[in-house]
Formats: structure tokens, C-alpha cells, sequence
């Protein structure tokens, strides 16, 4: 499989980055991820990459077999894993949102996230295009 177009797309963290051999990035779960269809490819193509166990944290196993599939970790401003409250009011006025994460009550209703963040302003930006 050619890695050529292998894309890896999310709401970036890192783990131990500052060991350049040991480190590396990789996607937050609970924001979301985008995968091209090279990517998945090469990930099910791939004889060890697999998770020690059901407890493995799935998002930071994946991002560590990317980089050892040669495929970056490409951070997007527009996934989020906390939910709206946690972000400067610029942020959320400038970005066309994909999802947001940790919704939790009484501070963040997901069907007004949805209203206020992806639904109308996509549409909106949308319609701007």
C-alpha cells in the first residue's frame, strides 16, 4: 500500500514526544479521527498492530502504529475533546467545528452544542463556500 495519501486527522495529543525513539503523536479518541482510506488500509495490512488487551487505550495504540506505518498524525483545529465552554469565544466564532467531546450536564446540552456549533454554522459557512 502506497502511503502516499495515508491521512491521519484529529485533535492531536502527544505521548513521552520528547523521546524522539520512543515518542509520538496521535488522535484523541473522544474528539474524533479521520482516516483515509490508504491509512486503514495499510493499518489492517499491518501483522503487528495489535492492542495487548480489550484495556489498551485504543487512540494512543493507533498513533503509535501510524507513525511506525510512516503515516503523521495531522492535527485539525476543528475537533475537540472537551465540550464548547472549554474554548476561547474566537475560537468558536472562526472554526468550523466537527465535533465536540464531554458534554456533561447542567453546563453543556449536546442537542444545543449541536444547534449553536455544527449544525448552523456549518451551514452557514456552507452556504459561504
Amino acid at each position: 500500500v502506497s502511503i502516499a495519501f495515508a491521512l491521519f486527522l484529529g485533535e492531536r495529543y502527544g505521548y513521552n514526544v520528547q523521546a524522539k525513539s520512543h515518542g509520538y503523536d496521535y488522535m484523541t479518541g473522544g474528539s474524533g479521527m479521520v482516516l483515509s482510506r490508504a491509512a486503514v488500509q495499510a493499518f489492517f495490512e499491518c501483522q503487528t498492530c495489535r492492542c495487548k488487551d480489550d484495556a489498551s487505550p485504543d487512540d494512543m495504540f493507533l498513533g503509535m502504529w501510524m507513525k511506525r506505518l510512516g503515516i503523521p498524525a495531522i492535527h485539525h483545529e476543528a475537533f475537540h475533546q472537551a465540550d464548547p465552554t472549554n474554548y476561547h469565544e474566537d475560537i468558536l466564532a472562526e472554526v468550523r467545528h466537527v465535533s465536540f467531546h464531554s458534554c456533561r450536564l447542567p453546563r453543556c446540552r449536546v442537542t444545543d452544542v449541536y444547534a449553536t456549533y455544527l449544525e448552523e454554522r456549518n451551514a452557514k459557512k456552507k452556504d459561504e463556500l
